[in-house]
């Protein structure tokens, strides 16, 4: 009865560093994933505020020319025109198919373990069950 004992504390000792690994694994590759949505998030910010500063340039150019005589101000629309053209227009940021299917597979991964794990329970209680009846 006490290698009987041991031998099942052994293999739920098994199970639990099993888990604990894959734990590990599993919060690793979130974490990995978190620095890349930022990193990504921070490269689509810098590249708003340069667009922003050229707007802004862009919008005093303009201010200024403005308040010049209109024959000033026709003569110069044209190159404060071209300016304008020069700043491109706002671009649609994609999700790269390569971080979707990370994404993906790490949500795959958890939704699989949710049900192996509520799977491995119902079948242990049920078998522990039955030995108590």
């Amino acid at each position: 009865m006490a290698a009987e004992r041991e031998q099942v504390g052994a293999e739920f000792q098994a199970l639990r560093a099993f888990l604990v690994e894959q734990e590990g694994r599993l919060l690793g590759r979130l974490e990995e994933l978190s620095r890349e949505v930022t990193r990504k998030q921070h490269e689509n910010l810098a590249q708003l505020g340069s667009e922003v500063a050229r707007l802004s340039g862009l919008r005093g150019q303009i201010q200024e020319t403005a308040q010049k005589p209109d024959l000033d101000l026709l003569q110069e629309f044209k190159g404060t025109l071209s300016g304008c053209s020069s700043v491109p227009g706002p671009k649609p940021t994609t999700v790269s198919s390569e971080m979707k299917n990370k994404v993906w597979n790490v949500s795959l991964k958890t939704f699989v373990l949710k049900g192996l794990l509520r799977k491995f329970k119902e079948d242990l209680r049920g078998e522990l069950e039955k030995e108590e009846k």
